[in-house]
């Protein structure tokens, strides 16, 4: 009975999950000019403006 339980809800968190990845996919382009210009607007509010290749891919996704 427990594994059933744990399949009734597993598998919709799974189909959930999988639909809002697929949203996500599905959304526009990321337009790389004005997402710089909203970074410097912000970013400079409080401190120079970091520029991208100051860190890698990696520490601005997990640290920034």
């Amino acid at each position: 009975v427990l594994v059933r339980l744990q399949h009734r809800i597993t598998l919709p968190a799974a189909l959930a999950w999988l639909w809002w990845l697929a949203l996500g996919q599905a959304a526009e382009p990321v337009n790389l000019a004005k997402a710089e210009a909203l970074a410097r607007q912000y970013c400079i509010t409080c401190h120079l403006f970091p520029e991208p290749n100051l860190l890698d891919k990696k520490t601005w996704t997990s640290q920034v």
